[in-house]
């Protein structure tokens, strides 16, 4: 109720009921622009974990594994490609823009899968969403620092990545048990309306153009991007070491309806327990990355953590 006040107000959700308002310690979200940003990139990330988690058991009980495992293929592959140019894309145009543009065409796709609920409709979405992610995060990104004041943006950021986890933690799990209650279309349901409600909450956003200091064309910037990633070894191998890390996440995510089912002997549902699980590793990481990196330093620690996940 006090989100629902404040956004018709167009007042910082901090300032309803200041002192009931669990948020109203909270900087960041004294700034109206802040608080629509991070409802918005919540709302959006609740429904895709909640709907790729139904997706991916839903294609390895009615297909098979190789199935789950074409979707994990059709939501990484179509967005690492694009993400080549999404980040030159974010920083020429109009930040608001690109969200709610990339918003309303995820939510356009899900209608189209949710209508046809088949393989090629959902692989077919799953490219869509890709693509579209691909541009929605550095723009997400990048607003985030030119509507929140320096002093606050360490906070800010905080609030944004304490947000990804929880739902990383809840998201799998609740998605699991929507899938078996509520049926594969309603789950996807459930994704589209967060989207367009999402995009409707960033149309009153206003973020401040960037202007750039030099006039050249997109495809120049990209290319600067990678003479200096090339120009720089350490910036180079970490870059890798992470693609291949995620690449190994995303080999196991297709395979683990049918280790519970075979090895653990155990319902579907124990998968989005599984990943949740992924969620809470994060926090246990973050809590523990700074007193770790003071005492081994990043580059010995980077690599045991790699050695360790092999």
């Amino acid at each position: 109720m006090l989100f629902e006040i404040s956004m018709a107000s167009n007042l910082p959700l901090a300032s309803v009921g200041y002192g009931l308002n669990p948020f109203a310690q909270s900087l960041p979200f004294r700034n109206p622009q802040f608080s629509r940003i991070w409802f918005a990139g919540l709302l959006s990330q609740t429904g895709s974990s909640l709907s790729r988690m139904a997706l991916i058991l839903w294609l390895a009980g009615e297909y098979g594994v190789s199935m789950a495992g074409a979707l994990i293929l059709c939501e990484t592959l179509p967005g690492t490609l694009t993400s080549l140019v999404s980040g030159a894309v974010a920083d020429r145009f109009d930040k608001k823009w690109l969200m709610a543009g990339s918003d309303l065409a995820r939510f356009l796709a899900l209608l189209v899968a949710i209508r046809w609920p088949k393989p090629v409709a959902i692989f077919g979405m799953m490219v869509f969403y890709s693509v579209a992610n691909s541009f929605f995060q550095p723009a997400r990104s990048a607003a985030v620092p030119l509507v929140v004041k320096n002093a606050d943006l360490t906070r800010a950021n905080s609030l944004d990545q304490g947000a990804s986890t929880a739902v990383l933690i809840a998201g799998p799990y609740a998605g699991a048990l929507l899938l078996y209650s509520v049926g594969l279309r309603a789950a996807l349901a459930i994704d589209a309306v967060t989207f367009l409600l999402s995009a409707l909450l960033l149309l009153p956003v206003t973020i401040p153009r960037v202007q750039h200091s030099k006039n050249q064309p997109v495809i120049n910037e990209i290319r600067e991007g990678w003479i200096y990633l090339w120009n720089h070894p350490v910036a180079l191998d970490v870059a890798l070491l992470v693609e291949f890390s995620v690449l190994c996440v995303s080999l196991w995510t297709p395979l683990a309806p049918a280790f519970a089912k075979s090895f653990l002997h155990s319902t579907p549902s124990m998968v989005g327990l599984q990943m949740g699980l992924f969620g809470v590793g994060g926090i246990v990481g973050a809590m523990a990355a700074p007193a770790a990196m003071a005492r081994w330093g990043k580059g010995k620690l980077l690599t045991g953590l790699l050695v360790a996940e092999a």
